[in-house]
């Protein structure tokens, strides 16, 4: 038998479905399993003790600032290698919209990318050494 989800049915009945997932999971795996509703869940993440939980799943990321206090300079790309980047889906959709200049939007997209990536390196660098 296929499994069923709350999702798949309406909201009134999500509490029937999760209970009997409940005592299913009870009979099959000998499991005691407390459902909480979404109020349960907040004030269980609210509490300090859930800190780190909350921070790791349900915060975003937030910048780093350079140890040194100063922004670094963004690099400029030579022309002959910003070619290799015209196969890029986001030129090629400027392209089709009809956009014909896109140095400058091309720019302010690869380094918005390189500020997500190293935003991103910079949570997983910072959240490992936490651990």
């Amino acid at each position: 038998m296929d499994p069923v989800y709350p999702l798949q049915h309406g909201w009134a009945d999500h509490e029937v479905v999760w209970d009997k997932w409940k005592r299913t999971q009870k009979r099959e795996h000998n499991l005691v399993i407390d459902l909480w509703d979404e109020t349960q869940l907040t004030v269980r993440l609210r509490a300090p003790e859930a800190d780190q939980v909350r921070r790791a799943y349900y915060e975003l990321p937030t910048a780093v600032p350079p140890a040194d206090g100063e922004a670094r300079p963004v690099l400029e790309v030579d022309e002959d290698k910003a070619v290799a980047f015209d196969s890029a889906l986001f030129v090629r959709q400027m392209r089709e919209a009809g956009h014909l200049e896109l140095d400058g939007a091309r720019r302010q997209f690869f380094n918005a990318d390189l500020v997500a990536r190293e935003i991103a390196h910079n949570y997983l660098f910072l959240s490992r050494g936490s651990e």
